[in-house]
């Protein structure tokens, strides 16, 4: 399965966990679509980027997803030529919702061609807007395999290196085992670490997903390792070492990073422990918002539909133990 199925089948076992809340969280959700058919960004206009979120939410919960709104939104972008890359792989991934007779093989093409920009000498890609582009980042890299993934785009191996990727990914680890975004930065994070993990996962994972199948065991014993030394005693994960509390988005990659490095992930469900599992069901209790949402941190206030795909994609895991 591509990046976004993997994530999308694991958000779509959250809603027993939900329970009651589940029509609440449905209810914000579309309280979150405009009337151009894009979804209220933080300021309130719409945005592609909470867009795909709240597009991906409500296929979570297997609700009525707004295609024709969609289309509505998404039809004077075109291929995204004034767009910044992260806006870019969010149009890939819109266009790629809709039937396929909407998704004209010219327009398909026009964005491949428009993520293949973006590679860097080294074999990474960067979400920098400069040309030449040196050197590529982790976040670069998740974008461009995620928006291929979206497009189904089947390309020439000229074109399209995943080796050079993967030895790329893997140079980033750092040797306590999480990986930096970049050469020129070396600090980890969840988010940073997961995302690599995914990309390796999907360059290198094995057939049959009975193990995990990298050139480098090591790298993945490591990285697990790292990713569970990032649990915070309330439970959920933290986004750095050093950080004081866990957050939403670094606990619901993390868990999904720690099911990807799973040897046995595909004939059993990843035993989570029970007091870890708890109390993470607790953290993620402690963000939830009357208005049928989720906040990102316990300082945060303003839920959003990128808040609810992650709090979904968090469940999700918890539930499949």
């Amino acid at each position: 399965m591509s990046l976004r199925q993997n994530m999308l089948a694991k958000a779509r076992l959250a809603p027993p966990l939900l329970g009651d809340n589940i029509g609440a969280v449905h209810d914000f959700l579309w309280t979150q679509l405009n009337p151009d058919g894009g979804f209220k960004s933080q300021s309130g206009p719409s945005d592609l980027y909470d867009t795909v979120f709240g597009i991906e939410a409500l296929l979570a919960l297997g609700a009525e997803v707004p295609l024709t709104s969609l289309a509505r939104f998404i039809l004077p972008l075109g291929d995204g030529g004034q767009l910044d890359f992260v806006h870019l792989a969010c149009l890939a991934r819109a266009w790629s919702l809709l039937p396929a007779d909407k998704f004209a093989p010219e327009l398909r093409e026009n964005i491949t061609e428009r993520i293949l920009i973006h590679r860097t000498l080294d074999g990474g890609f960067s979400a920098a807007p400069h040309i030449p582009r040196q050197s590529g980042t982790v976040y670069g890299c998740y974008l461009a395999l995620q928006a291929l993934g979206d497009l189904g785009v089947i390309l020439p191996g000229h074109l399209w290196n995943a080796g050079a990727l993967t030895t790329f990914i893997e140079n980033l680890i750092l040797p306590a085992g999480g990986f930096a975004n970049e050469q020129s930065l070396p600090l980890a994070t969840t988010a940073t670490t997961a995302s690599a993990v995914a990309i390796l996962h999907e360059t290198q994972g094995s057939g049959g997903e009975e193990e995990v199948g990298w050139d480098t065991q090591a790298i993945a014993d490591s990285s697990r390792k790292w990713l569970w030394a990032r649990i915070h005693p309330n439970g959920g994960l933290r986004a750095t070492p050093q950080a004081p509390m866990p957050d939403l988005i670094s606990t619901a990659v993390g868990l999904h990073a720690l099911w990807l490095l799973d040897p046995n992930r595909a004939t059993r469900p990843l035993a989570w422990p029970p007091a870890f599992r708890e109390r993470t069901l607790d953290f993620l209790d402690s963000l939830w918002s009357n208005q049928g949402a989720f906040h990102g941190n316990w300082t945060a206030d303003a839920p959003s539909c990128e808040h609810v795909y992650y709090a979904l994609l968090a469940l999700g895991h918890l539930a499949d133990t």
